[in-house]
């Protein structure tokens, strides 16, 4: 189940903004400060709307993942209003809406008002709400913890969604996700688009608590750190495509970060080949020219002429009164405008 458009209220650094026609493969770029990794955080919240969720993009934040702070997420700090989430999806015009905001009610046994923060999740079929009220996550905010409270129902429709962070802390995840794929004899996907990236790869193990690389002609296994960022981070996308599974989301933040413009076509091949033959829709944000004329170059190769349709462009624009507006375009007028030397980010 696909996203197909996103409407963001009081989030972040985002007052209002509506991105409509999303497709499987979405790029956004913009000026700094115009909500580009804010509007990714947006859709992360949407598909996982639990309180958890937010706990996680303060760790991605490089926040401190022990802070209770949860006013960052409101716009202007304002944590008097209500951050609004709502998105349509592409199957059995599926909506669902997020609500997060902040009350206070006393405490029995601390006699005292304890400060909750709140995400409230409404869904809808056909137009029709599919539960009577809607279904709340919670948690406790004092005392420097963040307790969450079990929520005591479940969405009718259960969605996925991941957003690999790159940083070297995030090794045992990657350990985690490998080694889930090699017990379910999947490794072979993922050497093959390896592959694709470094043609000497011929075997992907993990020993111990290391990812190990088999390369053709090399008498001994080598350390993935060996081969560089850049590999290590293809890796870490196609793992997360892997993770979530069909009709599940994929966030990428500044993805050009660790990637020498040689390798782009192949990551382009790479994470192209994943999302298709799993089924899962990406939103990627970059600055980067060499990047975006990769991507024009590599969807006009003849294996993936069928995905054009999919990849959409936004350039993300903030003014002055901090409204946020997302111009679209269609891979047509991306190429264009690309192949002429345009400025479009």
């Amino acid at each position: 189940m696909f996203l197909k458009t996103i409407e963001v209220q009081n989030f972040r650094s985002i007052s209002t903004l509506k991105v409509e026609d999303l497709g499987q493969i979405n790029i956004f770029t913009g000026e700094n400060n115009c909500g580009k990794t804010t509007l990714l955080e947006a859709v992360f919240q949407l598909v996982g709307w639990h309180v958890g969720y937010l706990k996680m993009l303060i760790s991605l934040r490089s926040e401190s993942q022990y802070s209770t702070d949860f006013s960052s997420f409101f716009f202007n700090m304002n944590d008097d209003a209500t951050i609004k989430i709502t998105g349509g999806f592409d199957q059995e015009n599926y909506h669902r809406t997020v609500k997060v905001h902040f009350e206070q009610s006393k405490s029995v046994f601390y006699e005292q008002n304890i400060k909750y923060v709140l995400s409230c999740l409404s869904e809808s079929k056909k137009g029709k709400e599919l539960h009577a009220a809607p279904i709340i996550s919670k948690a406790d905010t004092q005392n420097g913890m963040i307790p969450i409270e079990p929520h005591l129902q479940i969405p009718k429709v259960s969605l996925k969604g991941s957003f690999p962070t790159f940083k070297v802390l995030e090794h045992s995840n990657l350990v985690d996700h490998l080694s889930e794929l090699i017990q379910n004899k999947n490794e072979q996907k993922v050497v093959a688009l390896l592959n694709q990236i470094d043609n000497r790869i011929v075997g992907i193990r993990v020993l111990k608590t290391n990812i190990f690389l088999d390369l053709e002609g090399f008498p001994k296994l080598i350390p993935i750190e060996i081969s560089g960022d850049g590999l290590r981070r293809i890796l870490s996308v196609i793992l997360a495509i892997y993770d979530v599974g069909k009709g599940g989301t994929v966030l990428i933040d500044e993805v050009e970060n660790g990637l020498h413009f040689s390798t782009m076509p192949k990551f382009w091949r790479g994470i192209i080949n994943a999302a298709q033959d799993i089924g899962v829709q990406l939103f990627i944000t970059t600055h980067n020219e060499e990047l975006l004329q990769s991507l024009s170059e590599t969807a006009q190769e003849e294996p993936y002429k069928n995905i054009q349709s999919e990849i959409k462009y936004y350039n993300l624009k903030r003014y002055e009164n901090d409204q946020i507006v997302a111009y679209k375009y269609d891979f047509e007028k991306f190429d264009y405008l690309i192949s002429n030397g345009n400025e479009i980010r």
